[in-house]
């Protein structure tokens, strides 16, 4: 045997020995696997099978029911509302609502203010048309009127700007009265249902037999009477 030969027949030894740890070591792999699989529930392991499937039961959630309250007043919600807006919202525990009352209110209050302070600026300068040649340097609004007469701005322009300012004056005037109303109507309502409703969501129902007499306009004059089934919700 020379050499050659016999440094190939040493290769093909260790390969040998090479595959058969390698299928040693696979084989031990899923020996382990399988022990794991099997292992029991008060084994060391924290988390065998049982408990991984096992589904995680949760409690229901308990509906929360709003039954009448009889000593809740509308009344006194309205006057509430009428003394002060938003009150009457508190008082219902709808606390919610009284931000957007007062952004309301504010809103209409700026247009009120704007409009006005416009209105009372036309008016001082249209009356200036009348007689230009009396205005004089230092009466109200004087710059304005000098800025108008250099832009070429008529008297029937300035009268048709303040009569629009008067208008949405105005209009702002009744809006806030309106959402005044608005606000303790709302305020009723909301009492109403708490004192007199119940506000869950179980609905009732009772079926039971009822006679009923026929109506007059198919009638004959004769008495007759119609079995039925009367329905009855409670809500």
């Amino acid at each position: 045997m020379n050499f050659k030969t016999l440094f190939t027949f040493k290769i093909n030894i260790l390969y040998s020995i090479f595959i058969f740890l390698c299928l040693i070591t696979c084989f031990s792999f899923k020996v382990s696997a399988q022990q794991i699989n099997k292992t029991p529930s008060n084994s060391i392991y924290p988390f065998p099978d049982s408990a991984i499937l096992k589904p995680l039961k949760t409690k229901p959630k308990k509906e929360k029911l709003y039954h009448p309250d009889s000593t809740h007043s509308p009344f006194k919600a309205v006057m509430e509302s009428a003394f002060l807006p938003g009150l009457g919202q508190c008082y219902n525990h709808r606390w919610y609502k009284v931000p957007f009352i007062y952004t309301g209110f504010s809103l209409l209050t700026i247009t009120i203010i704007y409009n006005y302070r416009h209105y009372q600026q036309d008016l001082i300068v249209y009356r200036y048309y009348n007689d230009p040649s009396k205005v004089k340097d230092g009466m109200p609004e004087y710059d304005y009127f000098q800025k108008l007469l250099k832009f070429k701005y008529t008297q029937a322009q300035v009268a048709d700007a303040y009569n629009v300012y008067n208008r949405d004056f105005q209009l702002g005037i009744l809006g806030t009265a309106g959402l005044w109303v608005i606000q303790m109507v709302d305020a009723y309502i909301d009492a109403k249902f708490i004192h007199s409703f119940s506000m869950d969501d179980n609905l009732t129902f009772k079926i039971s037999p009822a006679i009923m007499t026929q109506p007059l306009y198919a009638s004959n004059y004769n008495t007759s009477f119609i079995p039925i089934l009367k329905l009855t919700l409670g809500l």
